[in-house]
């Protein structure tokens, strides 16, 4: 029995005494970049030049370079879908998309037919929500949490009472 716990010992000291890289750093306490979740209601406006429809321009702050953006649509019954979505139906082909820099994210629906007579419940009060993950949070996540606007919300510990509105 001494020789096992003599063993232990000695290898407790060999393993406090063990030298090599650092590990990953970990997220600065109070100056972590924070996850944010916005939702806004969106009505796009008809560009005819382009044949496209564009929402506002809409504003947030904190970003970084690498930091993941997210934005679903409400596509019913309180069910988000990640963009780009697609529809095909009798009013045609159509995509809900979006671009996005450090500072704003602005939406779109593009298409390969005239869009110009695209109805109104498919370009006013389009509830839209966005989710920005720091760049450090994004190892996290695999693809099918991202795709899940639920998960994403789980996984940043966040809740419906955290989710704010644009600028």
């Amino acid at each position: 029995m001494k020789k096992i716990f003599g063993l232990i010992g000695i290898f407790a000291l060999v393993l406090t005494g063990c030298s090599g890289e650092d590990g990953r750093d970990g997220l600065d306490g109070l100056d972590a970049p924070l996850p944010n979740v916005f939702e806004e209601n969106i009505t796009y406006e008809y560009n005819a030049t382009d044949n496209n429809w564009v929402s506002e321009i809409l504003g947030y702050e904190g970003t970084v370079n690498g930091d993941i953006f997210l934005v679903y649509l409400n596509v019913g019954d309180n069910v988000y879908s990640p963009m780009p979505i697609s529809f095909f139906d009798e009013e045609g082909t159509f995509q809900y998309e979006f671009n996005h820099n450090a500072s704003s994210v602005q939406l779109t629906i593009e298409g390969d037919n005239d869009l110009s007579n695209l109805s109104a419940d498919r370009t006013n009060n389009k509830l839209i929500r966005v989710a920005i993950i720091p760049a450090a949070l994004s190892e996290d996540f695999s693809t099918e949490e991202l795709s899940d606007f639920n998960a994403v919300l789980s996984k940043l510990n966040l809740s419906e009472t955290d989710i704010k509105h644009f600028n």
